[in-house]
Formats: structure tokens, C-alpha cells, sequence
């Protein structure tokens, strides 16, 4: 498909809450839940919304609230090409439009290039240097230990005989995880690893490393259930003052060792967003933060594990009980427009359902879990991230999705293996 070719155009379904003239927003990569969701959320305020993407499977394009789909080799293209385009499209507004990235890669680039695509769009404005900081896992550890932030110790060490000293120093077990979780996954298929001795982080150090990038951290292991593992998302404006804020349990994650939320419950800790507002505060932060918690039972503090500056890609578990988030709070807040309290719903479930389905399946084959009990879990959700009844079609590509994921994961374990052979 040629770049800004539009492959659909119509009159966006749901709501009005945004008004009849609401400030569009350009969704730049439509192909993952998290688009679909954030998709759903504008289109149900009667907010239009241009989904640019190449896959012809993405799922927003299915939506019946994606007002107009914009198929687009930009997603994929250098940085400077990208913002070229993205600076092209805006020129079809008569006002600044929202610019809404999905991925940590797109939301770099923006914020690599604020200045430039504040000139054509509506955008978050953080201190410069912010987003950066809160991604790198050096400077946001670094941030936490200066500050007083309750976080495992971690270190960042740089060869195999380093590690092996530093762990002694953390304690075993430890946590070896990538920096760049995404690349250390395509690299050996994993994005995190529990290590229980000296033996095994040789072995596992061997199949993480990653000749010539320094990509591995090693964090303190803290033990626990979900009942341990929390999650926060919240959106601080340009004051740095918190307009959003929900909180809850990650109950399932996908893969086990250490992915994404598949089944969460919202949950009320309010220690949780104490730490996250002096980061925000400190840094500068403008924007919407997503943020991993871990209960440590030594000394009854909440350790701060991981901090993402974007819309969180589960935003939809951590929802109100009037269906308020964080991509709602950010639109209104970047429009100009009143953000509704929030009135939590304590107790929502909410559950990716293919994701899920996934994880039950692999902790049933691990033995910690019944299967019927796992998939009784799937139908005591309140929402689902791709079946919606008012927004039936993107649950519909769930096989082709599948069968593509699957693929996908057996090639990036193929070729680990090869890279192994090879050494």
C-alpha cells in the first residue's frame, strides 16, 4: 500500500461527550490492543480519530469508533521521514489535532521531535530531557536512590565476572532483565529471568548476553503472589499536578515470567502514587505514566520496579466506574476541556482475553492451576480488551492475530537458537 493511502473513511460511531466539533486526534500505530482501546475510548466521546498504520490487520482500523483509517509506510520509516509525514497529515486540519503515539519507538520519536510537531499538533509538554530519563532504567534508578523512592537494588553490570561479584552483593536469587526488554526478547525470547544461584546465571548469562550491547540489568529478587505485584497509571498535566490516578493487582501476566497484565483488578493503595508525583516532579514530567509496584513484605514498603512515560499498553484495566482513563483525562486536559473526578470502581476486573487464555494455559501446564479455573476467570470480567458488544468486528480477527503471534514467537525462538549455535 502506498504511504497515506486511506483505506476507510466514515463518520465516527458513539458518543458525544467531546462535542459535535471535538479536536481530532491522528493515532500513530493502530495494531495492538492498546490502539484499540485508546481508539474505543475517543470514539465513544464523539472524538475522531485517524489511525495510521501499514498492517493490514491493525486492529483500531476494525473499530467501528476509527473514523478514518490511514494505511502508511511512516510508522515504520527513519525518524526524520516520519515526522516529515506526520507534519504532511496535519496540514488537513484546520486546528492542531492530537497526536497520540503507541509503543515506546513512537513515543520517542515524539518526544525527540516535540518541538518541531508541537508547531502542527496538540502535545503533552515535558521538561526536555524528561520522557528520556523515566525510560532509561540507569536514570530512573538513579532518580529513585537520590530521592528516596523505595526500589530493588539493581546494578547494570557489564561482563559476566561483574555479575557474578554484584550478585553476591544483591543476594540470590536475583533478577536478570534487558534494559530494552524488547530487544533482549527478540534476542533469546525472554524479557526477564529468575536466577536461584552462581551456576545458573553463568548458564543464563550465556543465553541473555548479547555480544557488544550492554543490555542486562540484575535486580533484587522480592518474593510474593499477585496480591504483591501492583500496577499504577496516572496523568500529570503541566504543573506536574496528578488529574488521574487508578491502581490495582496484576493477577496475570503474559509470558509468566515477567509480561504484560492480562487480568487485573483495580485495588485502592494510595502509597502507590506518592513516589510516582515527586518523579514527575522532579524530571518535569507532562503526560501520562504507567508504573509496576512490588509489595516487599521485609519491611512493608512498595517498591517502584518500572516506570513507562506513555499510556500504559492495558490503560483499560486501571478505568473508573464511569469508564474515565487516562487517555480520556489527557485529551481533555490537552483540548482545554473540565476532567471529571474520578470515581473508582473497586473490584473491576478487567482481562485481554487472548493474552489470558495463553497464561492460564501455561500455568495449568506448570501445575498451578486448574484449566476450568483459569478460563471461569475470563467470564467474570467487566471488560474484555477485544470483545466489546457494542464493537463486535476487531474481536473477529482473533484467529488471524493468533496464528500470526504464534508464527512470530516460533521464528524469534528459532533464531535465538540459531544465534546460540553459532557462539
Amino acid at each position: 500500500m502506498r504511504g497515506g493511502d486511506e483505506v476507510r473513511a466514515r463518520g465516527a460511531a458513539g458518543g458525544s461527550a467531546a462535542g459535535p466539533s471535538a479536536v481530532p486526534v491522528v493515532l500513530f500505530r493502530a495494531e495492538n490492543p492498546a490502539s484499540l482501546a485508546m481508539t474505543r475510548t475517543l470514539g465513544r466521546m464523539g472524538v475522531p480519530v485517524h489511525a495510521v498504520d501499514c498492517d493490514s490487520d491493525a486492529l483500531a482500523w476494525r473499530s467501528r469508533y476509527c473514523t478514518r483509517a490511514v494505511a502508511s509506510e511512516a510508522v515504520r520509516v527513519p525518524d526524520e521521514a516520519a515526522v516529515q509525514w506526520l507534519c504532511d497529515y496535519a496540514a488537513r486540519f484546520d486546528d492542531k489535532p492530537v497526536l497520540l503515539p503507541t509503543f515506546d519507538t513512537r513515543n520517542l520519536l515524539v518526544d525527540a521531535h516535540r518541538q518541531r510537531l508541537s508547531q502542527h499538533y496538540l502535545l503533552p509538554q515535558p521538561r526536555a530531557g524528561a520522557v528520556a530519563r523515566l525510560y532509561s532504567k540507569r536514570d530512573m534508578h538513579a532518580l529513585c536512590i537520590e530521592h528516596g523512592i523505595p526500589t530493588p537494588r539493581t546494578v547494570f553490570p557489564m561482563d559476566l565476572q561483574q555479575a557474578l561479584e554484584q550478585a553476591e552483593w544483591i543476594g540470590y536469587p536475583v533478577v536478570l532483565k534487558g534494559i530494552d526488554s524488547d530487544r533482549l526478547q527478540r534476542h533469546c525470547g525472554k524479557r526477564l529471568v529468575v536466577v536461584e544461584n552462581q551456576e545458573a546465571l553463568r548458564r543464563l548469562w550465556a543465553l541473555c548476553d548479547e555480544p557488544g550491547v550492554a543490555n542486562l540489568a540484575m535486580q533484587q529478587f522480592i518474593p510474593g503472589g499477585a496480591q504483591d505485584t501492583w500496577a499504577m497509571t496516572a496523568y500529570f498535566d503541566s504543573r506536574q499536578e496528578c488529574r488521574f490516578a487508578m491502581s490495582g493487582h496484576k493477577l496475570r501476566e503474559w509470558p509468566l515470567d515477567g509480561g504484560a497484565c492480562t487480568r487485573g483488578i483495580t485495588r485502592p493503595c494510595e502509597p502507590l502514587l506518592e513516589p510516582l508525583s515527586r518523579l514527575a516532579r522532579v524530571v518535569g514530567f507532562h503526560g501520562a505514566l504507567d508504573a509496576d509496584f512490588r509489595y516487599d513484605a521485609t519491611d512493608g514498603r512498595y517498591r517502584l520496579l518500572d516506570v513507562n512515560p506513555r499510556v500504559g499498553a492495558n490503560f483499560r484495566a486501571w478505568a473508573d466506574a464511569n469508564g474515565h482513563d487516562v487517555v480520556r483525562a489527557m485529551y481533555l486536559d490537552l483540548t482545554q476541556q473540565p476532567i471529571p473526578q474520578v470515581v473508582p470502581a473497586w473490584g473491576r476486573v478487567w482481562v485481554n482475553e487472548l493474552h489470558d487464555f495463553q497464561a492460564c494455559l501455561a500455568q495449568w501446564r506448570l501445575g498451578a492451576q486448574g484449566l476450568p479455573r483459569g478460563l471461569n476467570d475470563l467470564r467474570r470480567a467487566k471488560e474484555y480488551a477485544l470483545l466489546s458488544w457494542d464493537d463486535l468486528v476487531p474481536a473477529l480477527v482473533i484467529p488471524r492475530v493468533t496464528t500470526r503471534a504464534l508464527t512470530r514467537r516460533l521464528l524469534r525462538g528459532l533464531h535465538a537458537r540459531r544465534g546460540r549455535a553459532r557462539r
